[in-house]
């Protein structure tokens, strides 16, 4: 199996996601991105929140990944956004789709 990185990042509103697709997109930086709706729970200066967010499933290749991180911090409307990333083991006609998209063939 090939490897990929995929982000997790959660965004206050579905504007913003596409705002920050948009931009990876456009720079060839990441192959796509999923973004769904989610709820979440947390404790933020002391206080119990319960917020409507979306969550973004961001698909790229290890080379990329320190510029989708920095782009993604420098568009991101949170002050402390949560920037996640994982290795994601993909088949071969997948990982070579993603490489087409960011011209790494």
């Amino acid at each position: 199996m090939n490897k990929i990185i995929l982000f997790y990042v959660p965004v206050s509103n579905l504007q913003e996601a596409e705002k920050i697709s948009e931009n990876l997109l456009k720079n060839k930086l990441i192959a796509c991105a999923n973004v769904l709706a989610a709820t979440s729970f947390y404790v933020w200066q002391n206080e119990f929140k319960n917020d409507s967010e979306f969550i973004m499933l961001i698909k790229t290749l290890e080379e990329q990944a320190d510029k989708v991180s920095n782009e993604i911090e420098k568009l991101h409307s949170y002050s402390t956004p949560c920037i996640g990333k994982t290795y994601l083991e993909v088949n071969t006609s997948y990982f070579n789709w993603v490489k087409e998209q960011i011209n790494f063939i």
